[in-house]
């Protein structure tokens, strides 16, 4: 999938106008966290790089400091809900999993997962 095509490149081009959308949690020059449009669980933060990279294993050597704003924005996003609503969990897909090919995880919330 090239960068034309993908929809959270798509996102990231368009924040100007999306912007009025989305409920940001963070974001950088590197680096953006949002409440979900389509959320699957009761409170559903997706992060995302905003440079397009298919997953974390096209992470490399050059990209630690985004390797680490991203673990920092892990901890943000997790902390926020936590405070919330007492837990969250952490998810990262990969491979056959992953449907967007393009660098992300979600923390999320539900009372109804276990």
């Amino acid at each position: 999938m090239n960068d034309y095509q993908c929809g959270f490149c798509k996102l990231v081009s368009n924040l100007p106008l999306e912007r009025e959308k989305l409920k940001i949690v963070y974001e950088s020059d590197s680096v953006l966290a949002f409440h979900s449009t389509m959320p699957y669980a009761e409170t559903h933060i997706v992060i995302i790089s905003k440079r397009h990279i298919p997953s974390i294993f096209d992470l490399h050597n050059e990209d630690n400091e985004l390797k680490l704003e991203i673990l920092s924005v892990i901890k943000i996003a997790s902390q926020e809900v936590i405070l919330l609503k007492g837990a969250c969990k952490v998810e990262l897909y990969l491979g056959a999993f992953q449907q967007m090919q393009h660098l992300h995880c979600h923390v999320i919330y539900d009372s109804t997962i276990d």
